[in-house]
């Protein structure tokens, strides 16, 4: 279902292939996975690479 704000965002490539590969991690009942993996890149990427 595409909602009236959904209709006028204007993607540009990366940003719709980001979404898209964020959807199917939701649909295939893999959020939880990804999420601890993305706060530990995020973590590598923030603080570990520092010291």
């Amino acid at each position: 279902m595409v909602t009236a704000a959904a209709a006028r965002a204007r993607w540009g490539l990366p940003g719709a292939d980001a979404v898209l590969a964020l959807r199917a991690v939701i649909t295939n009942g893999d959020m939880d996975e990804y999420w601890a993996f993305h706060l530990e890149r995020e973590d590598e990427r923030t603080h570990a690479i520092h010291y």
